[in-house]
């Protein structure tokens, strides 16, 4: 786990599936390994990723998939980042629910 910082908030984050809105689909990112945290365990999914003013990636894995791409290489390119920058390894899949 290369230079990953564990990011405490006292701010809560919300959010609420709309109401008629179609499941997600289109390629998601699926933890594998690399990560030291109890609560992160292999097969869940990315649900935030960001990079901020400073250039950190800001991210976090959850067990409901919602976070996707419309094409394989845009969540390859996510998938590298983490690799690259906090040796976080994952996996792209194509999810149609």
């Amino acid at each position: 786990m290369k230079n990953l910082e564990e990011v405490i908030s006292n701010r809560p984050m919300f959010r609420v599936r709309m109401q008629g809105a179609p499941p997600p689909k289109g390629w998601f990112v699926r933890y594998v390994s690399g990560m030291d945290s109890p609560e992160i365990k292999t097969g869940f999914w990315l649900t935030k990723f960001f990079v901020d003013s400073q250039g950190y990636i800001n991210f976090d894995f959850e067990p409901e998939a919602d976070l996707h791409w419309d094409n394989e290489e845009a969540a390859n390119n996510v998938s590298k980042a983490l690799r690259e920058s906090g040796e976080i390894e994952t996996k792209v899949v194509k999810v149609e629910f």
